[in-house]
């Protein structure tokens, strides 16, 4: 999956206010696509996991 631009904007600020300024400029905008998709996909995950245990 590619994150727009705006997205991998909105990703590279939130890592520099989480950690330190500048933080995310040690990464190249694949590396923060990477990292969306992973937090993404871990998000999906989790709420499935919420929806299932909710139906039983």
């Amino acid at each position: 999956m590619q994150l727009s631009t705006k997205a991998i904007k909105d990703l590279r600020t939130a890592m520099d206010n989480s950690y330190r300024e500048g933080f995310s400029q040690q990464l190249n905008d694949e590396e923060i696509n990477e990292i969306g998709d992973l937090l993404l996909t871990v998000l999906s995950e989790g709420l499935k996991l919420k929806i299932q245990q909710k139906t039983k």
